[in-house]
């Protein structure tokens, strides 16, 4: 049997996921999905969006949002290396996903993803100001990674770095040259003498 990467579209992974998902509906967005095919029949899909959580969504990171096989053998492995090739091909960072309480992970694990945190159970993303409706399950998860060498969260850079470039680059804040706060007083003084002016003492405030 030979496994091999086949283009999705988001309503045939849709189609796919509602047939063959033990707990999970169709997700309602993505930036990409996949597929993955033994002997030219899809056997599972692999769909790529946004992370739901607000603080990873930093412009370097996307997240597996639904994975589903039908069981074939190697399967999913094979979609979440896949994944990963075709978020770093976009030039995207980061890719993390989530693991379910029981869940080995064995899959992550082979596709080159590392465990990086434990998420408590939570009824689900409904907040007073922003209204959603409530999971019906609720369990501990495993949080996933995988980056590149030059992935730097820009989390631990807020006290020394802007993210407010278009592409959500780092721009590092730089201090000035020696003298340089100093200029505009030299400039100042220069254009009164030239005028015949002088600067006048400021008394006591």
């Amino acid at each position: 049997m030979i496994l091999t990467i086949v283009p999705a579209s988001l309503r045939e992974a849709s189609t796919f996921i509602a047939e063959h998902h033990r707990h999970h509906r169709p997700p309602q967005g993505m930036k990409f999905a996949l597929g993955v095919a033994a002997d030219g029949v899809l056997v599972g899909v692999a769909v790529v969006g946004r992370p739901v959580t607000r603080h990873l969504d930093d412009r370097s990171t996307l997240e597996v949002t639904r994975s589903c096989t039908d069981g074939t053998r190697n399967a999913n492995s094979k979609l979440y290396g896949a994944a990963w090739r075709a978020a770093r091909a976009l030039g995207y960072h980061r890719l993390v996903t989530y693991t379910e309480e029981g869940e080995s992970g064995a899959s992550l694990r082979a596709a080159g993803f590392q465990p990086v945190g434990v998420v408590a159970p939570h009824s689900g993303w409904d907040r007073p100001n922003r209204s959603r409706q409530a999971q019906a399950r609720a369990v501990t998860r495993t949080r996933w990674e995988q980056t590149t060498a030059s992935y730097r969260s820009p989390h631990a850079e807020r006290s020394t770095a802007l993210d407010c470039s278009p592409s959500g680059t780092n721009i590092t804040a730089q201090k000035p040259a020696h003298g340089l706060l100093d200029q505009p007083v030299r400039v100042a003084t220069a254009c009164l003498r030239a005028h015949g002016g002088q600067r006048t003492k400021r008394g006591p405030s």
